[in-house]
């Protein structure tokens, strides 16, 4: 059926039908959690990005 394309991924850009939408998001939300783990400059950016929108909302 069109636009239920299984969740992968074509040179590093995240491809899924609108079907799966939710899948896709989970998928992706579940790989950045486990980056963020390990990966510092990752953790940086987030933080960073987390105390703008904190700023932004006060």
């Amino acid at each position: 059926m069109p636009g239920n394309d299984p969740v992968s991924t074509n040179n590093g850009v995240m491809c899924f039908g609108l079907l799966d939408f939710r899948a896709a998001i989970s998928s992706g939300m579940e790989n950045y959690l486990k980056k963020l783990a390990t990966d510092q400059k990752l953790q940086q950016m987030t933080l960073k990005r987390y105390r703008s929108l904190k700023a932004s909302a006060q």
